[in-house]
């Protein structure tokens, strides 16, 4: 069969489950053993050291490549730049998720009908309910393929889609090298780059498939947990998101309709930091400086969003402690 190289981003200030990812990845059932490419992002923790504990047989298929830190999409594309010439599919995965066993057999299976791009559901244990669901994507909207009861063909503006609360996850992703193989995720400071990258596969192709199973499980931590909503954490989130609405904007040519969800999105995380911002103060904590001058640069009208906000909001941000947050989710 095929090839597959599987490209893991690596960063961890301590101990870390990276060996346990990594062998999800290694011991993936009805499909080559894949070729594994961790890139160690100028790791404190080292990814040699977290990986010492697999077997010599895994080691062999396990590539480590080591780069002074520079950040997600640059530790994404060192790695894709050392995918081997004789690879036919890639798959990407975060360090702290894991796959379900047949998750790699299942995405050649699908790909193979003449698809380039495959994500499936996947389910992260602080929201309790998978992924497809959270971001109110309808598999039944969608043809079903014959090989199985839920893998299906994207039918419909993938693009589009794509643009606010996307159903791709990152550590889903399995693509035909040879028709995307030359993307690489955009090196935009401070913004979502997975979430371009799909925009980017839009624009190449239209053959894509899904699985609404849940095949993936993502770690209840990471930057899309966040730290609570009254944090410096979801500060930093929520002006990541206004920078990847404004580059998107700058980037496509969008239509009429994309470039008004495209602002009511930027609006909606505005006011999601105008509401951290005020809970954190009634915290009596001060946020970042960079942060704050990022979002004013960024926003400039920031002083009508804290009007509007502290009109709808300042009742229950100031109301007794202990209260549920006011609805800011992305």
């Amino acid at each position: 069969m095929s090839s597959i190289a599987v490209i893991v981003p690596f960063f961890a200030r301590g101990p870390s489950v990276l060996a346990r990812t990594v062998r999800s990845a290694l011991r993936q059932q009805g499909v080559p053993t894949p070729h594994v490419i961790v890139v160690d992002d100028g790791s404190p923790q080292s990814a040699a050291v977290e990986l010492a504990e697999l077997a010599p047989n895994e080691l062999a298929r396990v590539r480590i490549i080591r780069q002074p830190n520079a950040g997600p999409p640059f530790a994404r594309n060192a790695g894709l730049n050392a995918v081997p010439s004789d690879t036919k599919w890639v798959a990407l995965l975060d360090a702290d998720d894991t796959w379900h066993p047949d998750h790699l057999a299942r995405a050649v299976q699908t790909l193979e009908l003449g698809y380039d791009f495959y994500f499936t559901n996947h389910e992260r244990g602080v929201t309790g309910k998978p992924h497809f669901v959270h971001c109110q994507f309808d598999p039944d909207a969608h043809p079903r393929l014959p090989i199985g009861e839920t893998a299906r063909a994207f039918e419909g503006d993938f693009f589009t889609r794509s643009l606010c609360r996307t159903p791709v996850g990152t550590s889903t992703v399995v693509y035909r090298w040879a028709t995307l193989g030359d993307l690489r995720f955009p090196l935009f400071p401070w913004t979502w780059e997975d979430l371009m990258f799909w925009l980017l596969v839009a624009d190449r192709t239209k053959r894509i498939a899904f699985d609404s199973a849940v095949r993936v499980e993502y770690d209840p931590g990471g930057i899309a947990g966040a730290d609570g909503w009254r944090s410096p954490g979801e500060l930093r989130r929520k002006l990541w998101y206004i920078q990847h609405f404004a580059n998107v904007r700058s980037r496509f040519q969008l239509t009429s309709d994309q470039r008004k969800m495209v602002d009511e999105e930027c609006d909606r995380h505005a006011e999601g930091f105008a509401i951290s911002l005020l809970g954190l103060m009634r915290y009596g904590t001060l946020p970042e400086r960079r942060v704050l001058w990022d979002f004013i640069r960024w926003r400039p009208k920031i002083m009508m969003t804290l009007v509007v906000v502290a009109i709808r909001q300042v009742p229950k941000l100031f109301g007794r402690r202990g209260e549920a947050s006011p609805d800011i989710d992305a």
